[in-house]
């Protein structure tokens, strides 16, 4: 391992195949998937072998966004390489989200690659919330979600949406 990157030696010839890590979210892509990379690989390959992580195939456009980009990856584009090697892949463009919070509701159109805690940045932000204060939880679900999680894992297309109720922290 140098500076976070793997090498890897291929016998007989000594070359050196210098690799990247890169995680892996999505649309019916169970958990976070560490996935081992040439460097070099553009975002239409992983695109391709991280919609082979689906439970099932589909016919859809799928997108790929880097973590809390909005805009998705254009397939020609290099990856690169160290942090923020975080991908989301996803049938839906933009994710509505609705925030409740006593009488008052917010609204936000993010990427599905948006983690939550930029969800709840971009609320402070605008003065709708104090992030000591709140927490997060899936509008009728006991559900809360790790800050790091992306929005996208509890959206399914073609319902791109989400609903959020703002939580005191306890």
């Amino acid at each position: 391992m140098t500076n976070g990157q793997s090498d890897c030696w291929r016998r007989g010839g000594g070359r050196s195949l210098k690799l990247m890590e890169v995680y892996v979210q999505g649309e019916e892509i169970v958990g976070v998937r560490r996935l081992r990379l040439l460097r070099g690989t553009t975002a239409g390959e992983l695109r391709n072998l991280a919609s082979l992580l689906r439970r099932h195939p589909t016919e859809d456009p799928l997108w790929l966004f880097r973590e809390n980009e909005k805009v998705p990856q254009r397939d020609a584009q290099v990856l690169k390489t160290g942090e923020g090697c975080r991908f989301h892949l996803h049938r839906c463009r933009h994710v509505e989200i609705s925030v409740h919070r006593g009488g008052a509701t917010f609204r936000l159109c993010v990427a599905p690659a948006t983690t939550f805690a930029q969800i709840i940045d971009e609320l402070c932000a605008r003065g709708h919330l104090d992030e000591s204060e709140v927490g997060i939880q899936i509008a009728g679900t006991q559900t809360h979600p790790e800050p790091t999680r992306h929005v996208g894992a509890y959206v399914y297309y073609p319902f791109c949406q989400l609903i959020l109720t703002i939580t005191d922290k306890t």
